[in-house]
């Protein structure tokens, strides 16, 4: 049977299982045929990429029964499916509902015009919307590059 596993991770993972020896000083082996789940959601990709099918919040993975079980084994695909990360469904039937129910970012995606603080305006202390703030850097670092003269370089 095919399964759909659902991610709203920024990036692909890499599941790999390992045997835990008897013998302390032998090293782990890895147990063959990981698997990878497919990341990108969140970030602009065209449709030709090789990213999956995309759902609105997520990516989509088709993976085997023997693929799931091996999934189920791992402790970091466990804590994504706990965190709603990762979401598997046996059909195709409802992604627009799983993607709109998951956790909709992790920690690696990129702010976006929808985040909170993305045009935070200035404040009695100066601080600067971001998209101003990271222009602001952006300049001063190809000013310092070109060598030409940085106003904000404290006289360095």
């Amino acid at each position: 049977m095919i399964h759909f596993v659902h991610s709203t991770l920024t990036n692909a993972h890499r599941y790999t299982n390992w045997t835990r020896p008897t013998d302390p000083t032998l090293q782990p082996e890895i147990i063959p045929d990981p698997v990878v789940i497919k990341g990108g959601a969140n970030l602009a990709t065209s449709p030709e990429s090789n990213m999956g099918r995309r759902t609105p919040r997520s990516v989509v993975t088709q993976v085997t029964d023997k693929q799931l079980e091996y999934l189920r084994a791992n402790k970091v695909f466990n804590r994504h499916e706990k965190q709603e990360r990762i979401f598997v469904l046996s059909s195709k039937e409802n992604s627009e509902k799983v993607a709109r129910d998951m956790n909709p970012k992790d920690a690696a995606a990129p702010l976006t015009p929808s985040d909170p603080h993305f045009n935070k305006p200035e404040t009695e202390e100066g601080d600067k919307p971001l998209r101003a703030r990271i222009k602001d850097t952006v300049s001063n670092a190809v000013s310092r590059l070109s060598g030409g003269s940085n106003d904000d370089s404290d006289g360095e």
